[in-house]
């Protein structure tokens, strides 16, 4: 290039550099910003979820995210940061009921009470193990006898149960000491039978009439409470204790292979359904508005910008897009 030309370039590109950067923050930038959500809209029209993105690139970078991320230092420190939130609470106070409508406590109470065949399945499936059967047998013993020990006294002061509970001590004993030697000495097959029946009662009590209406009294009593922070009920270090063992937990359960199969599984669903879609399209069925969009890019447009044109880093990033074409043989030959 010659000395000429490359006064001109150095100008042009100087020119360049200058208008745009008066683009990115003058007053005319949300009009440019909202140009580009329509241009992009309006492209997003005739081309596809499908031949916009590609399902296996989608899954690598879902699986990837899911094992690099959660054990990374910064998710560390956010879930620290949670543990002091949860403790100190809310700032702003509310209640159960600005959360959750009474109706919708309802719908979920209905929901548990029709699913009685699933939650039965389940508790048995549970006590299949000797050891669970065991521990569940005692503790109904234990809760048996500890109803009746505790009871005794008062009732043996109403005319005619003093007899009674003496008749009754001769066949369970005398308050836990006794049920539990009738149900919680028992193993293996007896103890799973004793679970099952408190299994059985378990999910009896669901089909109760009164079930959903105590709840409900329930829910009345306490959804107007303000819900406060871990502070009234553990340290902070107790709360961070118990975060971190999650957010162990979930590390290792987020990046192990049935996670990352399920994870396959359900991208594959969005594309099953929505890949021949086109992408406007999948963006309005998620409720999202062309308003909405807008104000979004334009306020990070304006954060993002603002913060490089401070600090001197958005004239270099702009330089250094613009320089390569102006020192380049492609250039020169176009001045000739």
């Amino acid at each position: 290039m010659s000395e000429h030309s490359a006064s001109l370039a150095d100008k042009l590109l100087d020119a360049h550099v200058r208008f745009t950067i008066a683009a990115l923050t003058g007053a005319e930038r949300d009009g440019h910003v909202a140009d580009v959500v329509d241009e992009l809209l309006d492209a997003g029209e005739s081309i596809t979820l499908r031949q916009l993105l590609d399902a296996t690139e989608v899954v690598r970078v879902v699986q990837r995210v899911l094992s690099t991320v959660p054990p990374s230092s910064v998710a560390e420190r956010l879930a620290l940061g949670a543990a002091d939130v949860l403790h100190a609470g809310p700032t702003e106070p509310f209640t159960a009921a600005d959360l959750i409508s009474r109706d919708d406590v309802a719908r979920v109470v209905d929901e548990l009470i029709a699913a009685r065949p699933v939650i039965e399945r389940v508790l048995d499936e549970i006590v299949e193990s000797p050891l669970i059967a065991s521990v569940v047998s005692r503790f109904v013993a234990r809760l048996v006898g500890d109803v009746l020990g505790s009871g005794r006294t008062a009732a043996a002061k109403v005319p005619g149960v003093a007899g009674l509970l003496g008749t009754a001590s001769k066949v369970v004993g005398v308050g836990a000491s006794g049920v539990e030697q009738l149900l919680g000495g028992t193993a293996g097959k007896g103890a799973q039978i004793a679970a099952r029946r408190l299994n059985r009662v378990a999910v009896d009590t669901l089909q109760d009439p009164q079930f959903k209406e105590a709840f409900l009294q329930l829910w009345d009593q306490r959804s107007g409470t303000r819900v406060r922070g871990l502070s009234r009920i553990a340290s902070s270090q107790d709360t961070r204790r118990t975060v971190g063992l999650l957010h162990d937990v979930a590390v290792e359960a987020l990046g192990s292979a049935p996670v990352a199969d399920l994870a396959a599984q359900l991208v594959a669903t969005v594309f099953d359904v929505y890949g021949d879609t086109p992408v406007t399209s999948v963006v309005e069925g998620l409720g999202i508005t062309r308003a909405d969009l807008v104000t979004d890019a334009q306020h990070a447009a304006a954060t993002i910008v603002t913060a490089a044109a401070v600090d001197g880093s958005l004239e270099r990033l702009v330089r250094g897009r613009l320089e390569p074409f102006y020192r380049s043989t492609e250039f020169s030959a176009a001045l000739q």
